[in-house]
């Protein structure tokens, strides 16, 4: 992320879960996930979203300490 290419780590990153489609002007309303820290570049990221019974959306923001 961010200026240090496939370098260095995420400061965060912000999971979302809803029943209706996610985009940046609903983002917020999303029902927040809470996920552990990011891994360095190169690694693999897991965590669980719970998920409703009906259909489910997901979102993924990741931030980085040096905005670009």
């Amino acid at each position: 992320m961010g200026d240090d290419g496939r370098c260095g780590t995420a400061q965060s990153y912000d999971v979302r879960v809803s029943d209706q489609p996610i985009n940046d002007a609903n983002f917020a309303s999303a029902s927040p996930v809470a996920v552990g820290a990011p891994k360095p570049a190169g690694s693999t990221d897991l965590f669980g979203v719970p998920l409703p019974d009906s259909a489910a959306y997901v979102a993924v923001r990741g931030y980085d300490p040096y905005p670009t």
